[in-house]
């Protein structure tokens, strides 16, 4: 706790410890002679450092309070001063680059997203996919504790007036090293065309870390595009496609020229990046599935995978886009 003290304060808390030293060693030399008022003079001095003491304890104690608990304290900002070295930023143009410091200083040492294919309905062109995000936060400072209000936003898949859920969310939770878990949600919430949007509270002490959580399942139109961007940076980003349907989906990731087949059990990674930075989004496109796909010479996908030529509609809707 030591290094929340600026060096000034901390020279001043030494030197007034060895002033009580001296007052304390002053008053017991002349205890005899204050209880016999035999020397006016040095009872005077040594009642007036007591007295002094006594003050400077009452605003010594304020200055170290101020320091170990004040909510935001000085530490910070005073880095950045000194950083920029410049007589002419104002304070508020500190302040600001304060707060972006803040609010990205806590950052993903793993960043895992695993979506579950659990079913295709052939009525509504679409599969039903279970997602499930764990984030392991840390904060970046050493000496400085973390504490914020964060929005957590989820757009469905699927966008039709038509269906309703279009998805539905049953988990938003932190957990701490000691186990103790933290639940933001009470209950699931349905979720319908305007999306999920619901702020949380994460606080981290210096370099403390802690696990966020969440799982939520949508529609997933054919054609459709899934995706994930997040709003601070990443160490490792994972995204996992499973498939426990009855079906076999076919998805088609950016950059690659075949579609893949994900048979069932199958766990494939769309995306295993390093040093992740934030708001880059990864994602992919849903074919539809190799039992309802067809080429465009009649011929089923099943027969032709091999030359990974699919020909399907491709439906035009807002992807899904979490951020956090």
């Amino acid at each position: 706790m030591l290094r929340d003290i600026n060096r000034f304060l901390l020279f001043t808390i030494v030197g007034f410890l060895i002033y009580v030293a001296a007052s304390a060693y002053l008053v017991w030399h002349r205890y005899e002679s204050l209880s016999q008022r035999t020397n006016e003079a040095l009872d005077e001095l040594a009642i007036s450092h007591v007295s002094n003491i006594l003050f400077f304890i009452l605003v010594g104690a304020v200055g170290v309070a101020a320091q170990f608990f004040g909510e935001r304290g000085d530490v910070l900002r005073e880095r950045l001063r000194k950083m920029f070295a410049s007589r002419t930023v104002s304070y508020p143009v500190i302040e600001y680059f304060e707060e972006v410091v803040r609010s990205t200083c806590v950052f993903a040492e793993v960043a895992s997203h695993k979506i579950t294919v659990m079913e295709y309905n052939p009525t509504l062109h679409a599969y039903r996919g279970g997602f499930h995000n764990v984030y392991q936060l840390r904060n970046a400072f050493g000496d400085v504790p973390y504490d914020a209000e964060l929005s957590v936003e989820i757009a469905p898949d699927m966008v039709r007036d038509d269906v309703f859920p279009l998805a539905y969310i049953s988990e938003l939770c932190i957990t701490t090293p000691d186990g103790k878990r933290t639940r933001h949600l009470k209950g699931g919430r349905e979720i319908g065309r305007s999306g999920f949007k619901h702020p949380i509270r994460i606080t981290l002490p210096p370099n403390g870390v802690a696990t966020f959580e969440m799982a939520w399942w949508s529609w997933i139109e054919v054609g459709g595009e899934s995706g994930f961007s997040q709003k601070r940076f990443s160490e490792h980003f994972v995204v996992l496609l499973e498939n426990r349907s009855m079906v076999t989906p076919m998805i088609h990731v950016a950059g690659e020229e075949r579609y893949r087949t994900l048979p069932y059990g199958q766990v494939e990674h769309v995306a295993d990046l390093r040093n992740h930075p934030p708001r880059v989004r990864v994602g992919f496109n849903w074919g539809p599935p190799l039992e309802y796909a067809h080429l465009g010479t009649g011929q089923t996908a099943r027969d032709a995978r091999a030359e990974g030529l699919l020909d399907f509609e491709r439906h035009i809707h807002e992807p899904n886009e979490l951020k956090f």
